[in-house]
């Protein structure tokens, strides 16, 4: 689908650029998760009811993994423990 590989290729991964930005400049984990939850999740949640059931594995799962490296930017300790 090519949805799934702009919204990966291009918006996330250019926002996940910034959230790192914004931690390099000494933002706090409340304000990394703000900017996350009001501008990295609207870009993976577009549209996600219509093409959820068309998604293959590996898109999932390229998701998924926008979302991990989102996490574990913001909370790396909480990621290094599981």
């Amino acid at each position: 689908m090519q949805h799934v590989d702009a919204v990966s290729s291009n918006k996330v991964s250019s926002r996940l650029y910034f959230l790192k930005q914004l931690k390099r400049s000494g933002a706090g984990p409340e304000d990394l998760l703000f900017f996350y939850v009001a501008v990295i999740r609207p870009a993976l949640e577009y549209a996600w009811p219509v093409w959820l059931s068309s998604l293959s594995v590996a898109q999932t799962k390229a998701l998924e993994s926008l979302q991990q490296r989102a996490m574990k930017i913001i909370f790396p300790d909480d990621c290094r423990q599981r």
